[in-house]
């Protein structure tokens, strides 16, 4: 059987080992799953183990098709709108508010819970892009079995059945989004599907370049005031000298 190793020399995966001898740490473990699974499996070092030096790797396998979650906000779904019932509503009340500039925030609360009458709104917060109703119960069937055994053949081969069913789904969802882009009759919806499809969600590394010695430097160069005034003696005196050019005066008159 076929197996992937999972490098362990990642930026993202903390140290296994930390050597007290040499204060750092180290990755001198590597974790071995199947190549059946190695797709779905992730690696996370855990808290160190008391009085040692080295800490315990674990092995968390996925299921086959993972939910994206997305932030709770409403938003009106109009196209499951009644909105036969939502013009015969409007009409049916705008005519017990006479049409007087007093009354406009009347005909906006009539809009506003005519709107929540016949338009659904809500947020679904997890969501697989390209499921269908058929694969929908297929998902359902494969949550029952991952639950039981997340490693047997069953699971395996609903799985698969499950990623090729929803493969094919997001697979016409893209052609028909193609087909329908049409830079001549709509070049703004074009533009925008283009601009969409380039972004990089992926956030890149955050590397930073400053060291804590650099920062101790800093601190020391800030404590020393290189524009420091010097303490003037006979400042009075010198003025005097200066502006009436003559002699400073001593102050004591005996001398």
């Amino acid at each position: 059987m076929e197996y992937l190793v999972l490098e362990a020399k990642q930026t993202q995966v903390s140290k296994s080992f930390h050597s007290a001898r040499w204060k750092r740490g180290y990755n001198p473990d590597l974790a071995c799953v199947s190549s059946d699974i190695a797709s779905r499996t992730e690696k996370e070092v855990l808290d160190p183990i008391p009085h040692t030096q080295h800490r315990p790797i674990a092995i968390t396998v996925r299921s086959a098709l993972q939910a994206t979650t997305v932030p709770f906000r409403r938003r009106f779904n109009l196209q499951k709108a009644d909105w036969l019932s939502f013009q015969q509503e409007i009409e049916h009340s705008i005519s017990n508010i006479p049409p007087l500039p007093n009354n406009y925030s009347n005909f906006t609360d009539l809009v506003k819970r005519s709107a929540r009458r016949h338009i659904p709104r809500g947020c679904q917060t997890q969501y697989i892009p390209g499921l269908s109703e058929t694969s929908s119960d297929l998902l359902k069937a494969y949550y029952e079995e991952y639950n039981k055994d997340h490693l047997s053949s069953t699971t395996m081969e609903l799985g698969e059945t499950l990623m090729s069913e929803v493969g094919e789904e997001r697979r016409k969802v893209w052609k028909e989004m193609i087909e329908n882009t049409n830079m001549i009759n709509n070049s703004r919806k074009a533009w925008a599907t283009i601009r969409r499809l380039g972004e990089d969600h992926t956030t890149p590394p955050i590397i930073t370049t400053v060291t804590a010695n650099s920062v101790a430097s800093q601190l020391v160069a800030n404590g020393h005031n290189q524009h420091r005034r010097q303490p003037q003696e006979n400042t009075i005196a010198q003025w005097y000298q200066t502006n009436h050019n003559q002699p400073a005066l001593s102050p004591n008159p005996s001398t």
